[in-house]
């Protein structure tokens, strides 16, 4: 049976293939292109004509410029991702204007008096890649996701692959976040010994990363993905933006695309084209120097290693390791020469450098050597490996092809995800005199948590409240909390009652989540400070790891509560004031 992997990027699409009856054949990136090319553009065009609208996909639409008549779609992942609330957020904050094209409020594609969803458009520009990859029907598959990507746009995406051939076991379980791609190649092929593993993908329209333990014994080896963050609105086509600015380029954008992989610091500047077929010459020139200038006027690198930071930060809370000397808890660590003890999200980028054995960057703008060059003088020479140094020999232009070899592999699910800044469930919390969606608060199935860990590892608040009876506060209200799979099954529901026979005028609920698994609800009034209270403390999707830090978490809290107590009453009783006593 053919096994497909599928990496639809904002930019471009690339597909590989590999044989289920032979495990040890090399995944194949396929042509897909025009001119032998391992790449499609992830580019779709509506025209206007007159039996109807007639759709045009990759180079094709490429090449077409946007008229009355015609809609040509470039980015379309970047929105189609808008429905998780992350994303929607960071495309506000970056001031990223909504295309016409794009509906925000239906979450759907409105062309030429015709309406698109995302599951059509996926399916359009996939169809014609796999069809020339040579893919038959029946086939095993797993696609690459960006790390931050809510339930809508994976089942989306699955439906459409179905649609299309795909087996339809697994749905949405077969996509999986871009970064573990590369590395699941690595693993499988056995380059990569035993170690910490921090992944840097830097596509067209995204950057992701994620951060994997790869362990050793006599069972074999397995790799365990423990911290995973992105930058959903940073990527290769905003370089793209800022070239056509600052040279008022009016060409085609393939020809700009082009030249920009060609320039390098030893072909310092290459001639752009123009006119609609892109062969014609200019005057304007694309020098290596507006490169450096794009990537340090958008912070690329400032950017990207906070985010590596984040992800490692996420890690460190459910990184177990059995050296004593190591960890306080799984949330805090010792500097085992001073003493100190660092709380995770004071950790930086020393500690990253130290305990870290290999940032491995891929991704086509990483082919930059600016990027190389900036993480080595971080993190150090010999810890930064470029994939196509690490994929050598293995597969062609691992820059690009990487993620859909290396899906291949995680089609076999042969890595232990270990999450701790989303959860693959939805949480609901429902007052069940009000009923409807007006009467519930809840977390969705793969919503990101707070990147910045709070005191009190809280890292999920409902961003709406459920309001008690504000004219009664004895009046009798019921809540439910039901935990179900993305699919719909109930995994577990139970009745709360979070007052305690303590209801307060005002009081409003919130569904809180903390990234060690345990869920619960706060109560806050106007009347007193928010209360929490606990409802699951050992759910099913928490991991034995998991478990253990918050057992040392709550240990560690017991044991400075008494240490402060302790420190009190030595104060008290130690008369540091210089009181005398009253003798008479």
């Amino acid at each position: 049976m053919q096994v497909v992997g599928i990496d639809l990027g904002t930019t471009n699409i690339r597909i590989s293939l590999r044989d289920s009856d032979e495990p040890g054949q090399i995944p194949v990136p396929q042509i897909i292109g025009e001119a032998d090319s391992l790449v499609m553009p992830a580019v779709i065009a509506f025209q206007l004509q007159e039996g109807g609208v007639e759709t045009f996909v990759g180079e094709e639409a490429d090449r077409l410029t946007y008229s009355e008549q015609t809609v040509v779609i470039r980015n379309f992942k970047r929105w189609a991702l808008s429905h998780d609330r992350y994303v929607g957020q960071r495309l506000v904050a970056r001031s990223i204007p909504c295309p016409d094209w794009w509906d925000e409020e239906t979450y759907c594609v409105r062309v030429l008096g015709e309406v698109f969803s995302v599951k059509e458009v996926l399916s359009r520009m996939l169809k014609k890649a796999l069809q020339t990859a040579g893919v038959r029907p029946g086939f095993e598959w797993a696609a690459g996701c960006p790390v931050h990507t809510g339930l809508r746009y994976r089942a989306e995406l699955a439906q459409a692959i179905i649609g299309l051939g795909g087996v339809e076991q697994g749905g949405i379980n077969r996509i999986v976040e871009e970064p573990i791609m590369p590395l699941s190649l690595a693993y499988r092929r056995g380059i990569l010994e035993p170690g910490s593993y921090l992944v840097y993908d830097l596509g067209g329209g995204s950057f992701d990363c994620a951060l994997a333990q790869i362990s050793r014994d006599e069972s074999g080896d397995e790799m365990t993905v423990y911290g995973a963050h992105g930058d959903p609105v940073l990527g290769g086509s905003d370089i793209d933006d800022y070239l056509k600015g600052i040279l008022d380029y009016q060409g085609p954008p393939k020809s700009l695309r082009e030249a920009k992989e060609a320039v390098s610091p030893a072909n310092s500047s290459v001639p752009l084209l123009s006119g609609e077929d892109g062969q014609t010459s200019s005057d304007q020139i694309l020098t290596w120097h507006h490169i450096e200038e794009a990537v340090k006027k958008l912070l690329f690198v400032f950017k990207t290693t906070v985010t590596m930071r984040d992800s490692y930060r996420d890690a460190r809370i459910v990184w177990h390791r059995d050296d004593p000397e190591a960890p306080v808890g799984e949330v805090a660590r010792r500097n085992t020469e001073t003493g100190e003890v660092q709380f995770v999200w004071e950790l930086g980028w020393e500690d990253m450098a130290e305990e870290l054995d290999g940032i491995i960057l891929c991704g086509g703008p990483t082919k930059f050597p600016l990027f190389e060059e900036e993480l080595k003088r971080r993190f150090g020479e010999e810890k930064v490996i470029p994939i196509s140094k690490l994929l050598q020999g293995e597969i062609p232009d691992p820059e690009l092809t990487a993620i859909s070899a290396g899906a291949c592999y995680a089609a076999d699910s042969q890595y232990k995800p270990l999450y701790v800044n989303r959860l693959p469930v939805q949480i609901i919390l429902e007052d069940l005199a009000t009923g409807g969606t007006e009467g519930q608060v809840s977390y969705e199935p793969y919503q990101h948590f707070d990147p910045y860990p709070r005191q009190g590892y809280q890292d999920f608040v409902s961003e709406h409240s459920l309001s008690e009876n504000l004219d009664d506060p004895h009046s009798e209200r019921r809540y439910k909390l039901t935990v179900t799979t993305p699919d719909g099954v109930v995994m577990d529901e139970r009745l709360v009652d979070p007052y305690i026979n303590n209801r307060l005028m005002g009081s409003r609920l919130r569904l809180i989540i903390n990234r060690l698994g345990q869920v619960g609800v706060e109560q806050a009034s106007i009347y007193s400070p928010p209360k929490k209270y606990e409802v699951i403390k050992n759910p099913s999707w928490q991991t034995e790891t998991q478990r253990r830090a918050f057992e040392q978490i709550q240990e560690n809290i017991r044991l400075q509560q008494e240490r402060e107590k302790e420190r009190l009453n030595r104060i008290l009783y130690s008369n540091p004031w210089g009181w005398q006593e009253h003798s008479g």
